[in-house]
């Protein structure tokens, strides 16, 4: 029997057998720490109900040639041809995935739950200043993928309780992303698909939407300046990687937009509602004061599926096919011919009424694929460095825009702007409006845009 003290070669070698092991075992323990923490969570919000059609979309057959046109029309009781309902969505959070529902109530800034919440990044400035400024897909279009879901108080959910905490913040909002990134994760995301487990959700997180005083003060919550175009208001800071200790899902979501500047997610402040733009009705015509949340400049949006079919026309033949969703409407409505509501000033949509404040002046944002988060930016080069007609036919400008710069140059008070949809402001402070709902024009006249 070996008695002798180990070599130093022999010691090495066991020490190096075990660093190789612990190098092994080390990213496999992790991911599997990872996976476990960053399973989905299968139990909803208690008291809740998740909101939202469980159905397919109801712009699922948007592409039917049968939209193009009035076709097919819809009459009034006193046999006017009238629009209706095709669709409805909104987007809690600003310029991120949309969720369709099939009613919806009307408060003072639009359909409710409609972009309260929205994502900004820290722009520095000279002398140690600086600003949070919101972000839209114009120059982040992976926000594309930033899915929300909704959970509102439910008093017919066998969990419902008045003191459950999501029913004392009105709901939860239930933010979920992709997994993206380099390095480490890259690293943890080979691990996963080796041994078979489900991808993780680092994003995946559950926020209070609407917090009360205790919530906001428990979870470290604070008031700060936003700026969204022109406007300052003071907004509720849910999360920021500037913090001293930032959480996780904000420093993981700053991966997958390939943001290098500090990120962080407001909510609309209490009491700091913003005021929509100039071609808003006074508070004496509406007998309250419009505002709006982080919605650009109006509380709804409203588009009609044949301008979509007509503008799809009007795009170069090899352009991705256009869909309503880029648009990011709030209303959706069939039965009337393409841009009859150029010239609305007010209609009535269900039992309520609306004024149609202007028409909707259109960015680069249209260009892209809201479900790839895709931009279309045109065809600029030659494919094989010689010209040819193929080749010459092939080169086209971004779509949908370039067709929208062509032919919706239509208002004197935005000469440069193409227009696309209405904006409107509600009639009274609360409503409501359906899938099915009848559209009728009450009054048409002139436009003149006013920003």
């Amino acid at each position: 029997m070996r008695t002798y003290p180990a070599t130093m070669s022999e010691i090495s070698s066991t020490f190096l057998s075990l660093a190789l092991t612990a190098c092994f075992l080390f990213p496999v323990v992790v991911a599997w720490r990872v996976y476990l923490r960053q399973r989905p969570k299968n139990s909803p919000p208690r008291g809740c109900r998740k909101l939202g059609i469980q159905t397919s979309s109801n712009l699922a057959d948007e592409h039917s040639p049968q939209y193009s046109s009035a076709v097919p029309a819809h009459r009034g009781p006193n046999g006017e041809v009238v629009g209706k309902v095709k669709a409805l969505f909104i987007y809690p959070i600003k310029s991120c995935a949309r969720l369709e529902v099939a009613h919806g109530e009307v408060v003072k800034t639009g359909l409710e739950y409609d972009r309260q919440f929205t994502f900004a990044e820290w722009n520095a400035e000279k002398e140690g200043k600086g600003c949070w400024r919101f972000i839209t897909q114009r120059t982040h279009p992976m926000l594309t993928q930033v899915q929300s879901e909704l959970w509102i108080p439910d008093e017919d959910s066998p969990t419902y309780s008045a003191s459950e905490s999501s029913v004392r913040s009105q709901g939860v909002l239930i933010i979920r992303y992709p997994c993206s990134g380099g390095g480490f994760w890259a690293m943890m995301l080979s691990l996963f698909a080796f041994f078979g487990w489900k991808q993780p959700e680092p994003g995946t997180v559950h926020l209070p939407y609407c917090p009360t005083p205790e919530q906001i003060k428990e979870n470290g919550y604070n008031l700060e300046e936003l700026t969204i175009w022109k406007s300052h208001p003071t907004a509720l800071l849910i999360a920021s990687t500037n913090s001293l200790r930032p959480q996780r899902w904000i420093r993981n979501l700053q991966n997958t937009l390939k943001t290098s500047k500090p990120l962080a997610l407001f909510r609309v402040a209490h009491g700091h509602a913003r005021n929509p733009k100039g071609c808003a009705p006074s508070p004496k015509d509406l007998g309250y004061a419009s505002v709006i949340g982080f919605a650009d400049s109006y509380p709804l949006h409203i588009l009609n599926l044949a301008s979509v079919h007509a503008l799809a026309g009007k795009q170069h033949p090899q352009a991705p096919r256009l869909s309503a969703l880029q648009f990011r409407a709030n209303v959706y409505f069939t039965g009337l011919e393409a841009y009859a509501e150029d010239d609305w000033k007010r209609v009535r949509v269900g039992d309520g009424e609306y004024y149609v404040t202007c028409r909707t002046t259109r960015c680069k944002l249209p260009n892209v694929n809201q479900d790839t988060g895709i931009v279309d930016e045109g065809v600029k080069a030659l494919t094989d460095g010689v010209e040819t007609a193929k080749n010459r036919l092939e080169m086209r400008e971004a779509e949908p825009e370039a067709a929208m710069r062509k032919t919706r140059r239509i208002d004197a008070g935005a000469k440069l702007k193409a227009c696309m949809g209405m904006m409107m402001v509600p009639a009274a402070e609360n409503g409501s409006m359906k899938v099915g709902d009848e559209i009728e024009i009450l009054a048409t006249g002139e436009h003149f845009y006013v920003n």
